[in-house]
């Protein structure tokens, strides 16, 4: 206890120690900045950035596997990474010296936002002068572009791109659940087939529909499956769209390294009765259903049964069933089936 608390007075001093050089710094000797006062101004100052800002994005190493019911805290740890955004905002407009000071921790969560052309033309510039700005991206989230609000939704996707290929180490994508008011879109799709955009890519939630699950608005690009490095996927929402009833449709297919696949709906690999791709999935090991009708998706990979060892339910409200019934369902469709995780 006297430990945690001579810590925690330390920070404070230190804190105070820090905002009084800063607000003394034009009156003190050219000197004594220099050599002594701003390196460790600019080491308090980098300490304090960093601990003010502390969210799940810069730890994203340490849930590139998704831990068990993670559905339970996924809306908190999106707060906290929104509300860390708002203090590294505060910051970088204190001055310009706060700005560079802590460039390495403003870009580690990036939000990309109507494509977004003034963050793709910084990124590309800081590639171009030898700067890592982009190399400092873990996390990225990206937010649907409306057609019928945006003057030139094609370029915007362009932007969209640019920024990806100047995140090289980049390992983790969030498509939140959009707005209703958003309407029909088709976001992304003028991206390309290959992955090389992506190498370091490692976990992606998708969402493919609105908060309200109504009707579709996106489908996962291919390239965000095929990733060689990608290892933990979600698809929120009906993620395929529905069959068209086109008799020329032409069955697609995907091969993926996905270890663990989080499915949050009946429709999310395909209407039922159509699928609409063929799967490839050799090193599937791990199943999270997140919502009840999801269970019924489970057709989809059947043919993977032997290889996955867990399952995990998710409780929903005004939702029960038997577990012992549901454990028969699971097991006809997968079988065998190591462990099953019922969060009841």
């Amino acid at each position: 206890m006297k430990a945690e608390k001579k810590g925690r007075d330390s920070s404070s001093e230190g804190i105070s120690v820090l905002l009084l050089l800063w607000g003394q710094r034009k009156t003190l000797p050219n000197v004594l900045i220099s050599r002594s006062v701003f390196p460790i101004l600019s080491c308090m100052q980098w300490r304090i950035s960093a601990r003010a800002t502390d969210n799940p994005a810069r730890r994203v190493e340490d849930v590139i596997d998704i831990p068990p019911f993670e559905t339970i805290e996924y809306k908190k740890n999106l707060q906290l990474c929104d509300e860390a955004l708002k203090t590294k905002l505060a910051i970088t407009l204190a001055c310009s010296s706060f700005r560079k000071l802590c460039m390495e921790i403003m870009y580690e969560d990036i939000r990309i936002r109507h494509g977004n052309k003034v963050l793709a033309d910084t990124l590309e510039a800081s590639v171009a002068s030898g700067g890592e700005l982009g190399s400092c991206v873990k996390r990225a989230v990206l937010f649907p572009i409306n057609k019928e609000v945006e003057q030139n939704w094609d370029e915007s996707c362009k932007n969209v791109k640019r920024i990806l290929e100047c995140c090289p180490k980049i390992l983790m994508l969030v498509r939140p659940p959009c707005d209703p008011s958003e309407g029909d879109q088709n976001y992304l799709a003028p991206f390309p087939s290959e992955s090389s955009s992506v190498p370091s890519l490692q976990r992606i939630d998708w969402h493919s529909g609105s908060k309200e699950g109504s009707s579709d608005l996106s489908q996962i690009p291919p390239l965000f499956w095929t990733s060689p490095s990608l290892r933990t996927l979600s698809l929120g929402v009906s993620s395929w769209g529905t069959f068209t009833g086109n008799e020329n449709f032409r069955m697609g297919s995907i091969s993926s390294q996905v270890r663990t696949l989080r499915v949050c709906s009946l429709d999310t690999l395909g209407s039922p009765g159509q699928q609409m791709y063929s799967l490839n999935l050799s090193l599937l090991n791990r199943i999270i259903l997140d919502q009840p009708d999801s269970m019924y998706a489970l057709f989809g990979i059947a043919q993977y049964g032997e290889q996955v060892r867990s399952i995990e339910l998710v409780k929903r409200k005004n939702y029960s069933i038997r577990s012992s019934r549901l454990n028969r369902r699971i097991q006809i469709v997968l079988n065998p089936i190591i462990f099953v995780r019922f969060d009841m």
